[in-house]
């Protein structure tokens, strides 16, 4: 394959990867096993707020989108009695939230989720030697490197 034709892959590949994408904030192969219609980021937010209850700025910064996001999404959970608005004790200002009992299983299926995605792409790459595997990880680095300026 020439690098002109690989170069055109590249292209498509990243257009489909952003198709796919929308207006999430991540991509997971598969379906979810949960029988509830929330987003990836309400489900993704369940994740976070599994393991600790955390703040609407602190959930922004490891999800990587505004605060203002968070605050929509966490509003419409709220108003779906799966997460529950606590004042931090230490500093009354602040707002954590915690899941409810209905939000729990919710947040560990999004987390098995993200283990079968994970599965997949081991799945993918094993057809590949070590060689191949470094050349694959060395590219996508240099790809997003260049992707971000």
């Amino acid at each position: 394959m020439s690098q002109d034709n690989i170069s055109k892959k590249i292209e498509e590949t990243i257009k489909d990867i952003i198709l796919q994408a929308g207006n999430k904030n991540e991509i997971l192969v598969g379906d979810c096993h949960c029988n509830h219609n929330y987003t990836n980021t309400q489900k993704h937010i369940l994740m976070l707020l599994k393991n600790e209850n955390i703040s609407n700025k602190e959930l922004a910064y490891h999800l990587n989108i505004s605060q203002a996001a968070v605050t929509k999404a966490i509003k419409f959970l709220i108003n779906e009695d799966i997460i529950i608005p606590e004042k931090d004790p230490n500093d009354a200002r602040i707002i954590k939230y915690i899941l409810s009992e209905k939000a729990i299983y919710i947040a560990k299926e999004h987390e098995e989720h993200h283990k079968r995605t994970l599965n997949h792409y081991d799945n993918l790459l094993s057809k590949y030697s070590e060689s191949e595997k470094k050349l694959i990880s060395n590219f996508l680095d240099d790809l997003v490197k260049s992707i971000r300026g």
